[in-house]
């Protein structure tokens, strides 16, 4: 029993060095924050002793009738005048001294502790002669360590010298009395749990003030970060889309308009499903979304989503790139992957490609191929030079080009072969339509006053849903057919 209770006030003794030293190291602000908490609560008090004055003053009155005069009652009677009094005092004090010092607020509030846990002693002493009881001793110790914001080992000291006090009187009054030592066993105890109760308020205190510290400081450095990022920053709340928070960057976004600019993006179509799938799975990255500038212009954003907790609420943080320029890149790329350099239409991979695709489509009446060929081109390379057989070939293909309908595809085959596609065409409109088009090959060839007449040979096939034939089937029947026309077309030499 006695090693227990010898390790017990070792822990408890080990607990408040431990506060102490702590105490020392942290910053001024917890200490100060807690000097003013301590006023405020003492102030507080104050007013509550003042207020109940008048009634220990009936209490001492009615007393003072039933059992007349006597030391236990005007020793009682003092204690509550002086409570009074120095309540009164503090208030003076907090009204005129606002400015105080931490430390000097720290004297005045320890200066009171003792003074109302002293006057519990007297007042258990003096209720030997009253009611024999060391209740008001127990109540304010208790009050005192649940009410004000002390530090453990300040206050360690002064109850425990207090409570020497209160043991020497005892032992004065009649320490070999049953009832005075079960006193002297309650008062320790309670003692020990008002130490224990100031040491875990006050470490549960600052934690909870360092973590808020810790909380603020956080948010300043997010704060911070989210102004110097390069990239345009938006946070939003996840409910409302609503802006909560907003980089610098972010008036690339929005132009002219402003928060108007910010608010129509967000209320695109695209961005609201984008938003949708951050709720549902928490983080999306390289959204790419098409957007048009308040001058008309086009442009590209990548955008990255995460779904967290700021300020409390759930919000969505968005990080945009302006990726036009490389959409620019990724365009010109593919460009020159799909497109003939001299004429600019589709080169044979991709022209290949999108007649695979068109042949899969619902065709009504069908697709009218045709594989053309322009004749005398070597001709015109050996006799006027290769720059004017390469415009030879780009007048060509701009005169098809200006024939073919929206659905229609032409690609360049090979050298100086193409394939033109005629979409939802039977093969009689197809030739119909390919005969405007040489008409027009004569007249241009008259309007530019060429040493040639342009001529282009032609081979049609022909194909509808539910035909066996495959692609390069046509295309070989178009090739023979177009070999039989050019055989039988009459040549015009330069």
């Amino acid at each position: 029993m006695e090693k227990k209770r010898t390790w017990y006030f070792y822990r408890l003794f080990k607990l408040l060095k431990s506060s102490y030293v702590q105490m020392n190291d942290k910053n001024e602000a917890f200490l100060n924050k807690e000097a003013s908490l301590a006023f405020k609560r003492l102030r507080i008090i104050s007013w509550c002793v003042i207020a109940v004055f008048p009634l220990f003053t009936i209490i001492d009155i009615q007393l003072y009738k039933e059992i007349g005069s006597s030391d236990s009652l005007w020793r009682l009677a003092l204690i509550h005048l002086s409570s009074f009094l120095l309540a009164c005092l503090f208030l003076l004090i907090h009204t005129y001294k606002l400015s105080l010092k931490r430390k000097y607020k720290l004297f005045i509030l320890y200066m009171y502790v003792t003074f109302y846990l002293s006057i519990g002693v007297i007042g258990s002493i003096n209720s030997s002669g009253l009611s024999e009881n060391v209740d008001s001793y127990i109540v304010l110790m208790m009050g005192v360590a649940t009410v004000f914001p002390l530090q453990p080992f300040t206050f360690g000291i002064i109850a425990c010298l207090v409570h020497a006090g209160f043991i020497i009187s005892m032992y004065q009054l009649n320490l070999s009395d049953t009832a005075s030592l079960i006193k002297l066993v309650n008062t320790s105890a309670a003692l020990s749990i008002s130490i224990l109760i100031v040491t875990l308020y006050y470490l549960y205190r600052r934690n909870h003030y360092y973590k808020e510290q810790e909380l603020q400081q956080g948010e300043e450095n997010f704060r911070t970060l989210f102004e110097v990022n390069p990239s345009p920053l938006l946070m939003l709340r996840a409910d409302t889309s609503d802006v909560i928070l907003k980089s610098n960057q972010a008036l690339i976004l929005s132009g002219d308009q402003g928060e108007e600019s910010i608010h129509q993006l967000m209320q695109k179509t695209e961005m609201v499903q984008f938003l949708e799938e951050v709720k549902q799975q928490g983080s999306v990255k390289d959204f790419v979304m098409g957007d048009q500038t308040t001058n008309g212009l086009k442009r590209w954003l990548l955008i990255n989503g995460e779904l967290l907790d700021f300020n409390k609420q759930p919000s969505i943080l968005l990080g945009f790139s302006d990726i036009s320029h490389l959409k620019e890149k990724e365009e010109d790329l593919l460009f020159h992957a799909s497109k003939d350099s001299l004429t600019s239409c589709y080169n044979r991979r991709t022209g290949l490609l999108y007649l695979q695709a068109m042949m899969q489509e619902e065709l009504d009446p069908g697709l009218v191929i045709c594989f053309l060929d322009i004749n005398n081109l070597k001709a015109v390379n050996d006799q006027l030079g290769h720059a004017e057989g390469d415009r030879f070939i780009q007048s060509v293909c701009q005169i098809i080009e200006t024939h073919m309908s929206p659905k229609d595809l032409f690609f360049r085959y090979g050298g100086d072969e193409f394939v033109l596609v005629l979409h939802n065409c039977d093969l009689e409109s197809g030739q119909k339509k390919w005969g405007k088009i040489q008409e027009a090959f004569i007249l241009v060839s008259q309007l530019l006053h060429k040493p040639y007449t342009m001529s282009v040979s032609c081979g049609f096939s022909f194909f509808r849903n539910g035909m066996s034939d495959t692609m390069d089937e046509l295309i070989k029947e178009a090739d023979e057919k177009m070999y039989i026309n050019k055989s039988v077309t009459k040549q015009h030499p330069v």
